[in-house]
């Protein structure tokens, strides 16, 4: 059975992602920040998260379904960090949530945050590694004098 181009293309999503969030200071003082995590692709839906927070929780958590096509609009949510980062300089703890509007290839992909603060998403889809290049191993023909003859005596 032949799949559509379509659906080819959306498996081809599937793996590790590093994602770059680049965020602009904002005109009222709020400075801006980097962050850097890993997201995971899987049957074409994004989970990606950042830092933990006391209890265990994700302190940032980017996820959303992707399109055939590669289209996305992801959600971002969690808890803020340091005031002087925050928009209207909410206080750390303060809740999260946000949209991007993204767009991948099978290897990369861009993305921009929805609403009132500017940020910048750079998606880069990590090597895929097959079992056989995970473990390496070395073929080599044996010596002559381990191997038994097979000459007839």
């Amino acid at each position: 059975m032949l799949l559509s181009p379509m659906v080819a293309m959306a498996a081809s999503f599937d793996g590790t992602w590093s994602v770059v969030q680049v965020c602009d200071a904002t005109k009222e003082g709020a400075r801006g920040y980097t962050w850097r995590y890993d997201a995971t692709i899987t049957n074409s839906h994004l989970l990606g998260h950042r830092g933990t927070i006391p209890g265990g929780q994700s302190q940032f958590t980017l996820e959303g379904d992707l399109q055939a096509d590669g289209g996305a609009t992801l959600t971002g949510t969690g808890v803020s960090e340091a005031s002087d980062y925050n928009i209207g300089f909410a206080q750390k703890g303060a809740r999260i949530l946000f949209r991007v509007a993204a767009k991948f290839t099978a290897t990369q992909g861009v993305g921009d945050r929805l609403g009132v603060r500017h940020c910048k998403f750079t998606f880069t889809k990590h090597p895929a590694q097959s079992a056989l290049s995970a473990t390496p191993f070395v073929l080599s023909a044996p010596s002559s004098s381990s191997c038994p003859s097979t000459r007839p005596t």
